[in-house]
């Protein structure tokens, strides 16, 4: 192929690549600014039950537990895990559609974070909840490293678009549409559990920084795993129809290839 052919495949590619990229990014941002605005709206703020229900059980909110038996390691590691969010979700969709030759699993995995976003914006409006570094006299959330690069970067203080999105946590339920999605591309058990081993991390962090109630984090994972099976329902009726629009997006820069083994995708290193 002459210099011009392959300087032409390119530049379509890219453009194709963009095209395909669009609904994931536009969701991404439409999630944010749907949070900023729900704040706007005059709905009372409620909490209390979230309270009581860790009452019932552990005698004491798990913010306040989790206070009185601080540490460095828990520390870092919920400072860490909290912060990933939502970059690694950013990254994978980008891995998916610039990396993979078939466009089908970021298809899929769009469509499941639209839906879980959706779900998620939806209930941040009808019922909007103080977290407990606001409601619990005493509890101040640990620091967040990305929001203090992005302000470091804007020479401004970057504040939390909505800080009453609290219920359900899509921290939580997201990690289930991520890893959800990791497992339709390997098949692996290994994959599975390393996958579980990040959500409850996940999980912990947002209960231990206290940006969490565990009402939040049950709803969140009920959120995550509704949105994998609706999807998944969808694909089993209208499975030929999408994937005849996904293929659209399909192509790779030939570092990764993801092959299809009807009715599972696997993936394979170009080496």
């Amino acid at each position: 192929m002459d210099q011009p052919s392959k300087t032409r495949s390119t530049i379509l590619f890219l453009l194709r690549k963009t095209l395909c990229g669009i609904p994931f990014f536009l969701v991404y941002i439409y999630y944010e600014y749907s949070r900023a605005v729900i704040e706007s709206y005059d709905k009372t703020v409620t909490y209390q039950f979230l309270i009581s229900f860790e009452e019932k059980i552990f005698h004491k909110p798990l913010t306040i537990i989790f206070l009185s038996h601080r540490n460095i390691i828990a520390d870092y590691t919920s400072i860490v895990m909290y912060s990933l969010h939502p970059a690694y979700l950013v990254l994978y969709a980008l891995v998916l559609l610039l990396l993979s030759s078939d466009g089908r699993e970021y298809a899929r995995f769009t469509l499941e974070f639209t839906l879980a976003s959706a779900i998620g914006v939806t209930v941040f409006y009808l019922i909007p909840v103080a977290p407990p570094w606001i409601a619990i006299p005493g509890v101040t959330r640990l620091p967040n490293p990305l929001v203090m690069a992005v302000s470091a970067i804007l020479h401004r203080q970057y504040y939390d678009p909505n800080p009453y999105a609290a219920l359900p946590s899509l921290h939580v339920g997201l990690t289930v549409v991520f890893v959800a999605s990791i497992y339709r591309l390997t098949e692996s058990r290994r994959a599975l559990y390393l996958g579980a081993i990040f959500s409850g991390l996940m999980a912990f962090s947002v209960l231990y920084t206290g940006n969490h109630y565990l009402i939040d984090v049950i709803s969140g994972y009920l959120v995550g795993l509704f949105s994998v099976w609706s999807i998944g329902r969808l694909y089993e009726k209208y499975g030929d129809r999408l994937n005849k629009v996904s293929d659209k997006c399909s192509g790779s820069t030939g570092r990764v290839s993801v092959k299809v083994d009807k009715p599972v995708l696997k993936v394979t290193t170009m080496l």
